[in-house]
């Protein structure tokens, strides 16, 4: 929530009288049911389209009147706190402010809406039905449209935003890239108005301004993206060989070129690592920065870290991702689904992602035919998908072998080398900690996939 206390209560007056994803109360409460509370107006604020529910403890339920509250959330050195963030499942963010006028204070608690499927408490979910808190299964109706309707938070109008609230370079570089994307309908694109051109590349609804075009060109310190998108943007830390951060930047929307951005940074900041030069593959990076953008789970705030060590950039956005979802891609198949649609399709129209799904899995396929050292994804943390693309020497495959092969190849042939992989599709996984029992769904490991020679990736060549 936007620090200060006048922000707080700008925020309270734009809090509706009466709603099913508000909830006013005049004292505070105990903290499973303060739990139950927020996983209501949670799925509430889903139901009704809402970015995010409130549970407000000072106001009084029916006149509004700010009564103020002795509630404290913070005792107990943050216990209740804690508490929340164990019982909501899946894992949803939620932040709590304190605002005071004149000698009383009053608590609000933001939550962020629902996904694709229902917030639970200690494995229950709840929804607001009138004034009350209630089980959500004994509203299946309300239960079913949360599990089918279709969430794309990052396709949502933002009410109030204009065209000037987007930067214009960045819609002449969305023209000359959508250009390069569709070199059939430069031509015509040319006599399109800004607003035309963004009902192209789906970056407008009804002529409304959605999230993902304030996303992807948004001036900078743009103030209409509503909580928790604010807060969006790459934070890269460069680290010296100890992995001791060196210096931190932070990089908001615009996004559009942020991938190109981030490749200058890595490749202007190696010099002040130990002297090391960074030896990557530029279109890898960029690849792997536009993946987490278009899986980043936004109701976390939008932050993607990208840090630079001395040997290897690694990448973590928030989200879940399975190793089943993560085989099919490598496997050269689409993926199932977007978790940001309208965002992703924006980045397809534009040249940014492939319309295939095929990004990673070229990316596997471009380092396995240079001989570098492949990729890794860490799926082993809660909401959180991690990537490290290390650092590569610039040999020959002859130098770096006798033999004249490549990792990929030599690990085929040596059955020392392939007793912990095992065979997905187009693809390999590689299990580093359980040699003995390679169990594809051991969500406590690390993995790592590479990219076979089984069967080319037809079409594609190398960036």
């Amino acid at each position: 929530m936007a620090s200060g206390d006048e922000s707080v209560r700008q925020t309270l007056r734009r809090l509706p009288r009466w709603a099913e994803w508000v909830r006013f109360a005049r004292g505070g409460c105990a903290p499973a049911r303060l739990g139950q509370h927020l996983a209501a107006v949670a799925n509430s604020a889903r139901l009704a389209g809402e970015p995010a529910g409130y549970v407000v403890f000072g106001v009084e339920d029916q006149s509004l009147a700010f009564l103020g509250t002795k509630f404290d959330p913070h005792r107990g050195k943050g216990r209740i706190l804690r508490r929340l963030a164990a019982g909501l499942r899946p894992p949803t963010r939620f932040e709590c402010e304190v605002v005071r006028h004149a000698d009383r204070r009053a608590v609000v608690f933001r939550v962020a809406s629902a996904g694709d499927r229902p917030v639970t408490f200690d494995n229950t979910a709840f929804v607001r039905v009138g004034g009350s808190t209630t089980t959500l299964d004994r509203f299946p109706h309300r239960a079913r449209t949360i599990w089918t309707s279709a969430h794309d938070p990052s396709g949502e109008v933002r009410e109030g935003a204009t065209l000037s609230d987007l930067d214009p370079a960045s819609i002449r570089e969305a023209r000359h890239r959508f250009a390069a994307r569709h070199p059939a309908h430069a031509e015509a694109m040319a006599g399109w108005d800004d607003a035309a051109f963004l009902r192209r590349v789906f970056l407008t609804r009804h002529g409304a301004i959605t999230v993902a075009a304030l996303l992807l060109l948004g001036r900078r310190g743009c103030t209409v993206l509503p909580w928790p998108y604010r807060e969006c943007g790459i934070d890269l830390t460069v680290c010296d060989s100890g992995g001791r951060p060196l210096r931190r930047v932070h990089i908001g929307p615009p996004l559009l070129s942020v991938g190109d951005r981030l490749a200058r940074s890595i490749r202007d900041d190696a010099r002040f690592v130990d002297g090391l030069v960074g030896r990557y593959n530029e279109w890898v990076l960029r690849e792997a920065l536009l993946n987490a953008i278009t899986h980043q789970d936004y109701s976390w705030g939008g932050r993607i870290t990208v840090t630079r060590y001395s040997d290897r950039v690694s990448f973590s956005n928030r989200g879940r991702l399975s190793p089943e979802a993560l085989a099919r891609v490598l496997s050269g198949h689409a993926p199932l689904s977007y978790r940001n649609p309208c965002l992703a399709g924006a980045m397809v129209e534009l040249g940014l992602i492939a319309a295939v799904g095929g990004g990673l899995a070229r990316m596997f396929e471009s380092h396995r035919k240079l001989g570098f050292a492949l990729p890794e994804f860490d799926l082993s943390h809660e909401n959180e998908v991690r990537l490290d693309i290390p650092e590569n020497d610039l040999t020959t495959p002859d130098d770096s072998d006798p033999s004249g092969r490549t990792d990929a190849s030599r690990s085929q042939s040596d059955p020392a080398e392939t007793e912990d992989r095992l065979p997905i599709g187009n693809g390999v996984l590689r299990d580093h900690t359980r040699r003995e029992t390679p169990e594809f769904m051991q969500s406590a490991d690390t993995y790592s996939y590479a990219v076979g020679e089984q069967t080319p990736f037809e079409g594609w060549s190398d960036p």
